[in-house]
């Protein structure tokens, strides 16, 4: 017989990379807006409080937060501040101001002397930063996933040959591929699941006892139906897909069902 080796399916690779684009692209602007946009439209509005707002250019110090509010409070000496939290973003002749991600802390003094303290809060709540920070997180960690999915899907390869059945990747949850499948070692082919989902399952028994199974899938395996066919005429099993062809479903006047048939149809179309 001629060889039929066969990659993945185009679908699958794009499918695969345009949830993986958006996913880390998601992911990315999330954290930039917890960490730099955010922080950064907040310092635009409380600048606002200085005396020359337009030409200032405020740092912001990651340690000022409402909760170090009670430090700054407690302490008498805009020296004993600058100790613990560094040098002001912006000093005035009457006023101290450490500019923080989520808000303000105005430090009123004369000369070194402290003698108020005040919280102005920004726009973007240190709540509304933390949720950036954790979608950030999520969706970065689903891109990751992704990525190796993806990688998975490049490393797809299926070879049928005199030989037998070599699948290195099942798709889905079945990770892994399977040993290489002899045709004497094929015992039937599972094919109830193909109508609703697309894929058979090809169960062996090896001539070392070890039983088991490999799934093909016609989302996954590109040459689906040239294997699903050899494999039915070298071992006599029933070819699901031309089963399917000659005897399909009956109508279903749903929405859902119209949206199904027309699928099955366009896929039946693709195959032959």
């Amino acid at each position: 017989m001629e060889p039929i080796r066969s990659g993945t399916t185009t679908e699958r690779l794009i499918r695969t990379l345009i949830l993986m684009v958006i996913l880390v692209g998601y992911s990315a602007l999330s954290f930039k807006d917890g960490y730099v946009s955010y922080p950064q439209k907040n310092v635009d509005v409380l600048k606002q409080n200085l005396a020359s707002p337009e030409s200032a250019n405020p740092t912001i110090n990651s340690k000022i937060t409402a909760e170090a509010m009670n430090t700054i409070k407690d302490a008498n000496t805009l020296s004993a501040i600058i100790e613990q939290f560094g040098q002001p973003s912006v000093q005035e002749s009457t006023a101290a101001f450490y500019f923080g991600p989520a808000g303000l802390a105005k430090i009123n003094i004369i000369g070194d002397r402290v003698t108020g303290v005040q919280w102005l809060p920004g726009n973007k709540t240190q709540l509304d930063l933390l949720f950036q920070k954790l979608i950030g997180l999520i969706t970065g960690i689903l891109g990751l996933l992704m990525i190796a999915q993806f990688f998975r899907a490049l490393s797809t390869k299926t070879e049928l040959t005199d030989a037998g059945l070599k699948v290195s990747s099942q798709g889905g949850f079945r990770w892994g591929g399977s040993p290489p499948i002899p045709f004497e070692a094929m015992t039937a082919l599972e094919t109830s699941q193909y109508k609703k989902k697309g894929w058979v399952e090809v169960q062996y028994k090896l001539s070392d006892g070890t039983e088991g199974s490999v799934s093909l899938n016609d989302y996954v395996h590109k040459a689906f139906p040239e294997i699903v066919a050899e494999l039915c005429n070298r071992k006599g099993f029933e070819n699901p897909i031309r089963a399917h062809k000659q005897n399909p479903p009956p109508p279903d006047d749903s929405a859902e069902g119209q949206a199904d048939l027309e699928s099955t149809e366009a896929k039946t179309s693709s195959d032959t």
